[in-house]
């Protein structure tokens, strides 16, 4: 009869890769960190979820594009929320509404927390229909947030936990106003016959925005296309209320 020996370090290395791979087979098989969280359509490709804060419930619009987190006033003094400071709130036509905010204060999204430095309020800035406020990038930017729209769900995680998870490219993001940003180009036609030539390349940014069902374009960016291409006039509806804009058909960027 033969004895086989065995050493421990073999023994060793052969429970450590039977652990890994355990690891990563049920790291596979529990998906990505995090949660889904049931929201809600508030409006065509826009998401409301439901929030505690201070104890109550409230349903709020995920809002990337709005600075600062807000709710209707009334449920403010529900919530008996003393403000800590007073400040000024631009909507997107411009115009500023004056509001107060209460701060520090924890929101919780499913599981996960997020601390907010000033929830503001304000009678003067609507709110949006059927909602009790706007959840903005100073809460959002605080976690990672998956949006599905088409499901009507929001997966929410701690920050820097879904990197991993996430396919197709990846966009380096800008800080505009404490908004996420993203760098773009476009051809202006009036800019080329301007300069004899056949292009001339404009760059600028567009900020992310999950509260409003349209793409709002500002600056040099909404002249040149107003110039080249047939408009329409339209109402859009965001998170500060109605803004009265033009529509093109397409646009390439």
């Amino acid at each position: 009869m033969t004895t086989k020996r065995v050493s421990l370090a073999s023994v060793l290395l052969t429970v450590l890769l039977a652990a890994t791979a355990l690891l990563r087979a049920t790291a596979a098989n529990a998906g990505p960190p995090g949660e889904w969280v049931t929201a809600r359509s508030a409006g065509p490709d826009t998401l409301a979820v439901q929030v505690r804060v201070a104890g109550a419930t409230a349903w709020m619009l995920v809002d990337t594009g709005a600075t600062r987190s807000r709710i209707r006033a009334d449920l403010a003094a529900r919530l008996a929320l003393r403000p800590t400071a007073r400040h000024a709130l631009t909507g997107l036509d411009g115009s500023e509404r004056a509001a107060l905010c209460h701060g520090p204060i924890a929101v919780e999204v499913g599981a996960q927390e997020l601390v907010i430095d000033c929830l503001s309020w304000s009678a003067e800035l609507p709110i949006p229909l059927r909602l009790d406020g706007v959840l903005g990038a100073d809460a959002l930017l605080r976690a990672d947030v998956l949006l599905d729209p088409s499901r009507g769900l929001l997966r929410i995680a701690p920050p820097g936990a879904l990197g991993p998870w996430t396919e197709g490219a990846r966009i380096p993001a800008h800080a505009i106003e404490g908004r996420p940003a993203i760098a773009v180009r476009w051809d202006d036609p009036q800019a080329a016959v301007a300069a004899d030539s056949r292009t001339v390349e404009r760059s600028g940014f567009l900020v992310l925005d999950s509260g409003t069902d349209a793409t709002i374009l500002f600056g040099d960016l909404a002249r040149s296309l107003a110039q080249a291409t047939t408009t329409r006039p339209i109402f859009v509806e965001t998170a500060g209320g109605t803004l009265r804009a033009s529509a093109a058909r397409s646009v390439s960027l």
